[in-house]
C-alpha cells in the first residue's frame, strides 16, 4: 500500500473492519484483520500523513 496526498481537501473519516459473526473465529480472517490493522496503524506515522493540503 502507498499513501499519497489527495489533490483536494477530504474531511476526516474513520475506517472500520467488518465481518460476519459466523467468521469471527476463523483463524485466516483473524490473521488478515491483524495484518490490516498493523498496516493502517503505520499510516499516521508516515511522512505523507504530515502533508498539508492547500
Amino acid at each position: 500500500m502507498k499513501l499519497l496526498r489527495a489533490p483536494i481537501r477530504i474531511p476526516a473519516f474513520r475506517e472500520a473492519l467488518q465481518w460476519p459473526a459466523s467468521f469471527h473465529k476463523d483463524p485466516a480472517l483473524a490473521r488478515l484483520r491483524e495484518i490490516a490493522t498493523e498496516v493502517v496503524s503505520k499510516f499516521d506515522q508516515s511522512p505523507a500523513a504530515q502533508m498539508k493540503v492547500g
